[in-house]
C-alpha cells in the first residue's frame, strides 16, 4: 500500500514521539508500575488523544486507518502505554459521538487535548476485557430503554427468610428459595409497599415438599419494608422473601417486569 504524503507525515510524527517521549523510559515505567501522565499530555499536544474523533470537540477527525499507523510506530517501542491510548481514543470519539451537548461542552475538548484521561469498564459476567462478547443490549421503548443481558445494573443490601441458609424445603421453614424462577406478578398495593411475585414453588419444589410430607408453602415475593418490615431490627427477618427497603422497590418495581427470569444463588 502507498501512503498519502499526509499519511506519512503523520507516521513520520508519530515515529518521532515514540522514539523520544515512549522509548527511553517505556522499561521503567513497566518495572514500577508507573502510570506515565505526563506522557499523555505531551501525546494531546500533538492531537494524539483525538486521532479520530470529531473536530467539534477539538479531535483531528482522522480515518481508522490513519490512526492505526499513528499507533503501530508507538506499539512498536512501548505497546502498554499505546494500549491505553488506544482506549482513551475510544472513548473520546464516543463523547464526540454520541455524548450530549452539555458532556460534550464540558469534556471533549479536555480529553481530546489529553488533559482528561477516559477508559471504560466492562462489567458483564463472563466478558473479560472482550468488549465484542458484552450480550447486554439496549433498546429504545418509547421514552425509555429496556436492557436486556446479564449485565449487573445495580446491587442491592436484601434481607431473606428468617433461616437464610439453604433451599427452602416447605411452608413454614423459614428459608429463601434457591435457583431459577420468574417473576409471575407485581402488586402495587402489597402490605410492604411494593412487591414482585417469585414463580415458587415449581414442581420440583412440591415433589420435595411431598417426601418429607409438608406442603411446599408459596407467596414469594420481592418486597419492600412497609410499616411492619420497618419495625424489624434482624436482617433476615421474612418468612422467606426477598427485602429491600422502599425506595430501592420502588426502583426494581419500575424496571422488572412479570416474566423476568431471577436466579437465586445459594
Amino acid at each position: 500500500m502507498i501512503l498519502t504524503d499526509e499519511q506519512q507525515a503523520f507516521v513520520q510524527a508519530a515515529r518521532e514521539f515514540a522514539q523520544g517521549e515512549l522509548a527511553p523510559h517505556a522499561a521503567r515505567w513497566d518495572e514500577e508500575q508507573e502510570f506515565p501522565v505526563q506522557v499523555f499530555r505531551k501525546a494531546g499536544e500533538l492531537g494524539f488523544c483525538g486521532l479520530y474523533a470529531a473536530e467539534s470537540i477539538g479531535g483531528l477527525g482522522l480515518g481508522r486507518l490513519e490512526s492505526s499507523l499513528v499507533f503501530e510506530e508507538m506499539a512498536a517501542v512501548d505497546p502498554s502505554t499505546t494500549a491505553f491510548l488506544t482506549i482513551h481514543n475510544m472513548a473520546t470519539w464516543m463523547v464526540g459521538k454520541w455524548g450530549s451537548d452539555s458532556l460534550k461542552e464540558q469534556w471533549g475538548a479536555d480529553l481530546s487535548a489529553g488533559l482528561k484521561l477516559a477508559s471504560y469498564c466492562l462489567t458483564e459476567p463472563g466478558s473479560g476485557s472482550d468488549a465484542a462478547s458484552l450480550r447486554t443490549r439496549a433498546e429504545r421503548d418509547g421514552g425509555d430503554y429496556l436492557l436486556s443481558g446479564s449485565k449487573a445494573i445495580k446491587s442491592y443490601d436484601v434481607g431473606l427468610g428468617f433461616q437464610p441458609v439453604g433451599h427452602k424445603q416447605f411452608e413454614g421453614d423459614g428459608r429463601t428459595p434457591e435457583g431459577v424462577y420468574f417473576i409471575d406478578r407485581q402488586n402495587p398495593n402489597s402490605q410492604y409497599h411494593l412487591s414482585l411475585g417469585v414463580s415458587y414453588p415449581q414442581q420440583d419444589d412440591r415433589d420435595r415438599a411431598m417426601l418429607l410430607g409438608q406442603p411446599p408453602g408459596g407467596d414469594i415475593m420481592i418486597h419492600g419494608r412497609g410499616p411492619w418490615g420497618r419495625q424489624q431490627k434482624a436482617r433476615d427477618w421474612t418468612a422467606g422473601c426477598i427485602a429491600v427497603n422502599d425506595d430501592e422497590m420502588e426502583e426494581i418495581f419500575a424496571m422488572v417486569r412479570v416474566g423476568v427470569p431471577i436466579v437465586i444463588y445459594p
